[in-house]
């Protein structure tokens, strides 16, 4: 659904910009735990309470990202931005997709990887995601490098994200990140 708008509508802009902020979290939660992990023996039981927050934020990403996907198809989308050659339009849009593929992937394969690894998962004390009756170290790894690679996808693929949106405005001279940016009307 594409509307004549410019610019992204409100509850589109929160949901992008959430999504960025939790994704962030992820990575410094996990660089967090594996910095504490390596420092002695006092800092596990840190280590594995940060590990819990990067695993229940996954489950929240997840979450969100399936907000986000229905309100894109229930609040519709903007117009293309003026300007935007046939090759940005079908770059930007296999990009999009990959980032929600992998919205929805890496939060999975993390599952995955814990319950293998013998690893419940809460949420918030909501739930509990159980692991398997038996750990499993080759699915486990198998799982953990599945993880591992779909966060490299994601890094990937947000940088050609980020690249096309410099590119559009500092070489082109658009004001394509305008149509993003909180605080602008739509």
């Amino acid at each position: 659904m594409t509307t004549e708008a410019q610019n992204y509508n409100g509850l589109a802009k929160a949901f992008h910009w959430i999504v960025l902020m939790l994704m962030i979290g992820q990575f410094v939660t996990i660089w967090i735990a594996q910095i504490a992990l390596k420092s002695g023996e006092a800092y596990v039981p840190f280590a594995y309470a940060t590990i819990g927050l990067h695993k229940t934020f996954g489950l929240v990403v997840f979450l969100v990202a399936a907000a986000r996907l229905i309100w894109r198809h229930v609040g519709g989308l903007p117009a293309w931005a003026p300007g935007l050659h046939d090759w940005e339009k079908s770059s930007a849009h296999t990009i999009e997709n990959a980032l929600y593929g992998l919205m929805f992937f890496l939060p999975v394969s993390g599952l995955i990887y814990s319950a293998t690894a013998g690893v419940p998962t809460d949420f918030f004390g909501l739930f509990t995601v159980p692991a398997f009756n038996e750990r499993s170290v080759p699915l486990a790894n198998t799982a953990y490098f599945v993880h591992m690679i779909s966060v490299y996808a994601f890094v990937i693929m947000l940088s050609l994200h980020l690249g096309m949106v410099i590119r559009r405005n500092v070489f082109e001279k658009g004001r394509f990140i305008t149509r993003m940016l909180p605080g602008r009307l739509a």
